[in-house]
C-alpha cells in the first residue's frame, strides 16, 4: 500500500502513513488511495576496469566496481531513480559486458534496471 499523499511504501495493516501522517482505512478521510504505477529505464554504467591485473584482487575490483555503480545510483537518485533490484557485483555478474583482448579481459560496463513513481 502507498500513501496517497506522499507515496511512501507501508504495509497492508498500516494505520497511518510513517512519513507524513496521512491516516488508513476505511474511515480515513478522502476515499480510497490513488493507484501509482513505476516508470522504468536501463542504464549501462561505464566501468573501463582491466580484469587482468584485478583476477588476484577480486576484492578489491568488486569494491571499485560497487563505488562505481553506488555513484551513478545516487546520480540517478537525485531525479527519484532507484535500481529494480540488487546492486552488488555478484548479483550483477551477468550483465556486465566484457572485452577480450591480447591484453586480458576488461569490464567495459554494466547494465541495470531502475525505476521511479510516475506522479
Amino acid at each position: 500500500m502507498f500513501c496517497s499523499q506522499c507515496g511512501t511504501r507501508h504495509p497492508n495493516d498500516a494505520k497511518f502513513c510513517m512519513k507524513c501522517g496521512t491516516p488508513f482505512g476505511a474511515g480515513a478521510a478522502g476515499g480510497t488511495a490513488r493507484q501509482h504505477r513505476w516508470e522504468y529505464k536501463d542504464i549501462t554504467i561505464p566501468l573501463n576496469m582491466n580484469i587482468k591485473y584485478h583476477l588476484n584482487y577480486l576484492a578489491e575490483y568488486q569494491q571499485q566496481a560497487e563505488t562505481i555503480i553506488t555513484t551513478h545510483l545516487q546520480r540517478e537518485g537525485a531525479d527519484g531513480w532507484q535500481p529494480e533490484g540488487p546492486t552488488d557485483t555478484a548479483s550483477l555478474e551477468g550483465r556486465v559486458k566484457y572485452k577480450n583482448s591480447l591484453f586480458g579481459t576488461k569490464a567495459e560496463s554494466i547494465s541495470l534496471r531502475l525505476r521511479r513513481l510516475v506522479p
